[in-house]
């Protein structure tokens, strides 16, 4: 994990959690997200608490907007 000073956010996520903030951004719920990482609920939910720590936020929309907003996610077409 990369320093930060004291109270400042490191918004250098892991990959699994980049890819668990994929998925969320997708729509996925924690079961849903679970099931296509092949981890557990529990899993998805340590991840997503390491992440919110990681990027300063309180939420899934928070989380979400921040990650486009400082360019961790990019909008796709499929």
């Amino acid at each position: 994990m990369a320093l930060t000073a004291p109270g400042r956010p490191s918004l250098r996520l892991s990959p699994r959690q980049r890819r668990l903030l994929e998925l969320l951004c997708d729509g996925h719920q924690y079961k849903t997200a679970a099931a296509a990482m092949g981890v557990s609920v529990n899993t998805v939910g340590f991840h997503v608490r390491r992440m919110y720590v990681r990027l300063g936020v309180h939420s899934k929309s928070e989380a979400v907007a921040k990650a486009f907003r400082k360019d961790l996610l990019r909008w796709h077409t499929t």
